[in-house]
């Protein structure tokens, strides 16, 4: 474990499935892919802090439920206040979440990048599957050299073309079909509970 004021992490359950992956590394046995923000990239303190700013708000990062949150969330409290123009202010918070220098400010997660270099050292494919648009892809690879520099090819890294048809989560299940037929595992990892729950049977499968 990792002791600190206050608190114990205990990690040993973590290695132990580790340890377990590790039957996996041979090529083309398992794939893991990485969801980058809210799993990766805590982008949404930053994000967050400025959207409380613009609506006087309060929100943490526990209050993310969904894609769409911060728009929708945004409206909800223009409207409630009565503030000229809801839809440019829900807008203008949207643009929060994509803006380039807010998502290279992002710190990592705790453990997300210990995490992914331990399953790198034992061989084991891994890749980035994002809804972030095509718009962020300098900054997404900016963020990825400082912390994670062997995840920033091309072959690595997967953001949500701007001709896609479907949202972010859409976008998701379609790269996770496409890697299916090419391992005999394919491990998803994503902070939103709505695309794990959400997910098609024939990729549960």
């Amino acid at each position: 474990g990792l002791q600190r004021p206050g608190f114990t992490l205990d990690f040993s359950g973590v290695f132990k499935y580790l340890l377990g992956m590790e039957k996996y590394s041979a090529k083309g046995r398992l794939c893991v892919l990485h969801d980058f923000d809210g799993h990766i990239s805590r982008s949404s303190r930053e994000t967050l802090n400025g959207m409380n700013r613009v609506l006087g708000t309060r929100f943490s990062e526990r209050d993310i439920s969904r894609y769409g949150w911060a728009r929708d969330k945004a409206l909800e409290v223009a409207q409630a206040r009565g503030l000229p123009d809801p839809e440019k202010v829900a807008d203008f918070v949207e643009s929060h979440w994509y803006d380039s220098a807010k998502l290279m400010a992002a710190p990592p997660y705790f453990l997300a990048v210990p995490l992914i270099k331990l399953i790198s050292g034992l061989g084991i494919e891994q890749q980035i599957v994002t809804s972030r648009p095509q718009e962020n892809l300098e900054a997404t690879r900016e963020w990825l050299n400082r912390h994670l520099p062997f995840m920033v090819s091309e072959q690595r890294l997967h953001l949500k073309p701007g001709d896609f048809d479907g949202d972010g989560t859409a976008y998701k299940y379609s790269k996770i079909r496409g890697f299916a037929p090419l391992f005999q595992k394919v491990l998803f990892f994503d902070d939103m509970e709505e695309v794990i729950l959400g997910m098609p049977n024939d990729i549960r499968q």
